[in-house]
């Protein structure tokens, strides 16, 4: 039960390495053989989970937000050569992912999900070649998510969406969509579509609420 662990040090304002300190002390407690890797770029958290299961590991451990979580599923999913499960340690600036899947936040209770041997199958959406884990957004969600990422990345949790709301809120207009569903075609103008696979997404948004 070889565990690779794939630490992106920007995740949290630096909360990644703490949090990770506490993964690793409750690694070492239930005896779970693993390796560290600090990731120095997306680029390069991708490039450590392609090389994983070639390497010997049977599992990865993810230890960083939604961004660093999505960034390893879209290299390891639909390669017979890397498929293998993703431990989630959450500390980015959404976490909503463990949310959804009703995944522990508590982190010896994560690591003993691991080590107990049982995975939770999600499902998966796909956009072009690119896979999402809990959602996709077109318009206003997808420009607040941006501007939330690029200028408010150092708060925590719904706040960053917040100012990115208020930032995108003065100069946005409606889009004009066409979309296919099956054999369903419909052409319209709207803020945003959102297709969700998780039940929250910006930070704690209820997705049943607002749709």
């Amino acid at each position: 039960m070889k565990l690779k662990v794939i630490i992106n040090p920007a995740a949290g304002r630096g909360k990644s390495i703490v949090r990770w300190k506490a993964a690793e002390q409750a690694l070492r407690k239930l005896n779970i053989p693993f390796v560290s890797y600090v990731s120095g770029s997306k680029e390069h958290v991708g490039q450590l989970a392609a090389s994983a299961a070639a390497e010997g590991y049977h599992a990865i451990m993810s230890v960083g937000g939604d961004g660093t979580l999505n960034e390893i599923v879209n290299n390891i999913v639909g390669k017979a050569e890397t498929n293998i499960p993703i431990l989630v340690v959450s500390t980015g600036t959404g976490n909503d992912f463990i949310k959804s899947a009703c995944l522990p936040k508590d982190i010896f209770a994560a690591v003993r999900l691991y080590h107990e041997g049982r995975p939770c199958p999600v499902d998966l959406g796909k956009f072009d070649d690119h896979y999402f884990i809990n959602a996709a957004g077109i318009g206003f969600d997808a420009k607040v998510a941006h501007i939330a990422n690029i200028k408010f990345h150092k708060l925590h949790g719904f706040l960053p969406y917040a100012l990115g709301v208020l930032r995108t809120l003065p100069s946005y207009r409606p889009t004009h969509f066409k979309m296919w569903l099956n054999d369903l075609e419909a052409e319209f103008n709207a803020w945003m579509v959102s297709v969700s696979n998780g039940q929250y997404y910006g930070g704690g948004m209820n997705v049943y609420q607002i749709s």
